[in-house]
């Protein structure tokens, strides 16, 4: 289906008596309703990387409103919180960490109790729930973390388009549905919310089912998946395909498709939502193991930005402030501003592939090729080749501003 010439729409021909204004008139009408129709049906909004909300924030549900259990939660919550902001569920095994879970509290921010009507078991009595929302200090939580040269995975992250396939003895292999209120999608929401993944949710209206079959998607067919994920626009694309054994195991296989790389994983367990979280908290750790900045408490090296397109005072002023918001950048130095040019010195607290890594996925500043180096003649003299020591020179990396 075209949403450009034409509206995508095509009559069928057929026969009006000259001088019928009103059958006309009708006709036009029915046709652009169709066209509308037609091209709000095909649009989807463009995912790209996207900045997650609540990353620092927390909830948990608890029988009372006693000091020894909100200490609990805020422990388990504070726990989730360091797993979510760092990318890696490792990090708990740290002896600084353990130390901070186990003394909550002073990471804590805010917290406030609400009302709900779900139970929680305490024992053998089930008793009423009340939900503890908990705000922790995302400075402290980052300082920790960057103290103890753990990762530190930012809140602009890429946008992960999600395909499920299941395998039912009755009703055979089937898209899951993830866009309403079933099961599936609520326990696919749940599970991203607790790793911080923006996901993005096919509609498997009449053009994803056409482009994508189940038996596709269940053998991971790359090439009918990359095409069917096109109009998504995702960074990711995420293929997770389940089966309920007869022994009342749940099976799952995972593929990750991100940069023209694939990523596979499998994971197994007692329920649906035990392979769900599973398999999104395994897509969580690639992709915070690719843009997740650790500091090893030195400078991760040095680099030389040239910006292109900065033309004005404002321009030069928004690529500074974003440069220095940048999880990977330590330290900027201000180099030169000449025509519409910016050339800054970075201190980098990483691996310069993080800092690259992080600016393809923002997508504001667009990378330019470098000039190639003119090709130096020999000397006829050896002795004029000797080159005097010196401070080798920084790489340079050149970038257009987009916005």
């Amino acid at each position: 289906m075209q949403g450009s010439e034409g509206c995508g729409c095509y009559t069928v021909g057929r026969v009006v008596e000259a001088g019928s204004n009103e059958t006309l008139k009708g006709d036009w009408v029915k046709y652009w309703v169709v066209c509308v129709w037609l091209l709000l049906a095909s649009v989807v909004p463009a995912a790209s990387a996207e900045e997650v909300k609540g990353l620092y924030q927390q909830d948990e549900l608890v029988a009372n409103q006693s000091d020894s259990l909100r200490r609990k939660a805020a422990s388990e919550a504070l726990s989730k919180v360091i797993v979510r902001v760092s990318g890696r569920a490792s990090v708990l095994g740290d002896p600084a960490v353990a130390a901070a879970t186990a003394d909550p509290l002073s990471y804590l921010e805010a917290y406030r109790y609400e009302s709900t009507g779900e139970l929680i078991v305490e024992g053998d009595e089930e008793l009423p729930a009340t939900r503890l929302v908990m705000s922790f200090s995302g400075v402290g939580i980052e300082r920790l973390l960057r103290r103890n040269n753990l990762p530190v995975w930012p809140a602009n992250r890429p946008a992960v388009l999600l395909w499920l396939v299941s395998d039912d003895l009755k009703a055979g292999r089937q898209l899951v549905e993830l866009q309403g209120d079933s099961d599936s999608g609520r326990d696919v929401r749940r599970a991203a919310a607790e790793r911080g993944l923006p996901l993005v949710l096919p509609l498997l209206d009449l053009q994803d089912k056409q482009a994508l079959k189940p038996q596709q998607a269940w053998s991971m067919d790359q090439k009918a998946v990359t095409a069917a994920s096109a109009r998504y626009s995702s960074d990711a694309v995420l293929v997770g395909r389940f089966s309920h054994t007869a022994s009342g195991r749940w099976l799952s296989d995972w593929s990750l498709l991100h940069k023209g790389e694939k990523s596979v994983f499998d994971a197994d367990g007692s329920s649906q939502e035990q392979v769900i979280r599973a398999g999104l908290a395994a897509a969580a750790e690639k992709l915070a193991s690719l843009y997740a900045v650790v500091s090893n408490g030195a400078a991760g090296g040095e680099l030389l930005l040239e910006v292109d397109a900065v033309n004005g005072f404002a321009a030069w002023q928004q690529v500074v402030d974003y440069l220095q918001g940048l999880e990977a950048v330590q330290q900027l130095t201000l180099e030169r501003y000449q025509n519409g040019m910016l050339t800054v010195q970075l201190k980098l607290a990483g691996d310069p592939s993080q800092l690259t890594a992080v600016l393809d996925l923002d997508r504001r500043l667009l990378p330019v090729s470098l000039p190639k180096p003119e090709p130096q003649l020999q000397p006829v003299d050896p002795a004029a080749a000797t080159v005097p020591a010196g401070e080798p020179a920084l790489p340079r990396l050149r970038y257009r501003w987009s916005r």
